[in-house]
């Protein structure tokens, strides 16, 4: 948990172990029990699905492709998106 002077947070993430990639989801946490679903696409792509109020939410986290990485791997991250 996170934590500031009002409020805490819960932090989401997913990622791998080479380092590259990696996204969040920063949520205060009054709206974690309002989760229904956390879903890892892949180490660039995260969302999380929440009730809130009379209807579903769900949020993207969408980390882009550096220079670096060779057109595969680029293409398949677009594919995955």
């Amino acid at each position: 948990m996170i934590t500031s002077i009002d409020t805490r947070y819960k932090f989401f993430w997913v990622g791998n172990d080479q380092g590259i990639g990696g996204v969040g989801i920063v949520q205060a946490e009054k709206w974690v029990e309002h989760v229904l679903e956390v879903n890892q696409i892949s180490d660039k792509i995260f969302a999380i699905k929440s009730d809130v109020g009379f209807t579903i939410l769900t949020i993207f986290s969408i980390y882009s492709n550096q220079v670096g990485l060779n057109n595969e791997v680029k293409d398949s991250s677009c594919n995955k998106l």
